[in-house]
């Protein structure tokens, strides 16, 4: 079989604004100029303040102008974007501390600063710590007495949902941060137990509000990407336009940790893809990766909900690879003839099993890069994720071959 691995270098290398600072720049860019009526993707991609902000999506436009003036937005999906996104408190949090490009791996990255921020949080709020006392049934707690834990007390004060935002007397704990009084809303405190007249924070009601918040942000994403990138990239198989690669143009079995369908779209073939991460029209998985703590027998499932693994299974996003594809694997022996074509992934840690299992039932594996620097990222990751002891077996027993990136060509009908 010809197998194809792809991650979100194969959508970027089709010049299609798919990356986690794109997404941010744009929908902010919206919401900037709300009130400006959009009609088509091509009014948003072309305009010069964008295109100031984001030198990628002025790519995009000058790439695709053909389609992007073509296809209009969908009214009602894109108010609903922005309106989702003028009140997500994730969204506000990456929009307002983005400094950088960053990818999607980076993006994970930030979701778990958070999520360990509130772990942290919750440690020295539990009312054993120092710093923390009951006074006439209202909870104080200190935060600027943990100056180690600046990062922490910046993250609180910006996921501030919990906190009073007025002197009402819906305000039950107090939090002091540098000096500042915070008010906490009843709403988040319970009674220790019945009758001890000591509240604790609801721990479990925060948690769940900032997932609500997360799956909220995933679906501003969906929108995003339905929006931007998949019903362009359909209107080119609508209007016969083709995308012609003859290194990718054929594969018997395609893996991605893609949202999109942009290789169903551009090269028709739709029969046997699994999207691990889920895809736009369905549940899609935004979260964190297992860690030590996944590991422990008296594992703390608090915040579990933001794992990826616990999304997979509780979205059911793999189990289409689960049942057919790791079956079809599980058939073939360590020589097989398999080939695997690695493209546009980074081959971070973050997907061990599923890049382990498809380089074990392959004969040949090309990596492809789209530049030449990158390969040494390429060979760490691997030796991270197999060890230099097995990635050595796994260079003398297969052919492992890094090749630049294929060029992408544009077939237009005649007219």
């Amino acid at each position: 079989m010809n197998i194809f691995l792809l991650g979100n270098g194969y959508d970027l290398h089709h010049n299609f604004p798919t990356r986690y600072i794109d997404f941010l720049n744009v929908v902010d860019f919206i919401i900037e100029n709300e009130g400006t009526t959009f009609s088509t993707v091509g009014e948003v991609f072309s305009n010069p303040q964008l295109q100031d902000k984001n030198k990628f999506i002025k790519d995009a436009y000058e790439k695709h102008s053909r389609i992007y003036d073509d296809v209009n937005l969908n009214q009602e999906e894109f108010k609903q974007m922005l309106e989702l996104a003028k009140k997500n408190i994730w969204f506000k949090y990456f929009n307002e501390t983005r400094n950088k490009e960053l990818c999607w791996i980076d993006f994970e990255k930030e979701i778990a600063v958070v999520i360990n921020a509130f772990e942290n949080f919750f440690e020295k709020t539990n009312g054993n710590s120092d710093g923390v006392f009951v006074k006439n049934n209202i909870f104080h707690f200190d935060i600027s007495k943990y100056p180690e834990d600046a990062m922490v007390r910046f993250i609180i004060k910006k996921f501030n949902f919990f906190f009073e935002k007025d002197n009402s007397s819906d305000a039950m704990f107090a939090t002091f941060s540098g000096g500042v009084l915070q008010k906490i809303h009843k709403s988040y405190c319970i009674e220790q137990y019945v009758g001890s007249k000591c509240f604790v924070l609801n721990f479990e009601k925060i948690v769940s509000e900032l997932y609500d918040s997360l799956r909220e942000l995933s679906q501003i994403l969906k929108l995003y990407l339905k929006l931007f990138i998949e019903t362009p990239t359909k209107r080119y198989n609508e209007m016969g336009i083709k995308a012609k690669c003859r290194s990718w143009s054929k594969a018997d079995r395609v893996v991605t940790f893609n949202y999109t369908n942009t290789y169903e779209n551009l090269y028709g073939n739709t029969s046997s893809i699994y999207h691990i991460h889920g895809e736009v029209k369905e549940n899609i998985i935004l979260g964190v990766n297992p860690d030590e703590k996944d590991e422990l027998s008296n594992i703390d499932t608090m915040f579990v909900c933001f794992k990826k693994y616990f999304q997979r299974v509780y979205h059911k996003t793999d189990l289409k690879y689960l049942r057919e594809f790791h079956e079809i694997i599980e058939m073939n022996n360590f020589d097989c003839g398999n080939v695997l074509n690695v493209i546009g992934h980074s081959l971070d840690i973050t997907d061990k099993d599923i890049i382990a299992e498809l380089f074990y039932s392959c004969r040949k594996i090309n990596i492809w890069y789209h530049e030449k620097s990158v390969v040494a990222s390429y060979i760490k990751n691997l030796v991270e994720i197999f060890g230099k002891k097995e990635f050595d077996k796994i260079r003398r027993e297969k052919e492992l071959e890094f090749l630049p990136q294929a060029e992408i060509e544009w077939e237009y009908p005649k007219l």
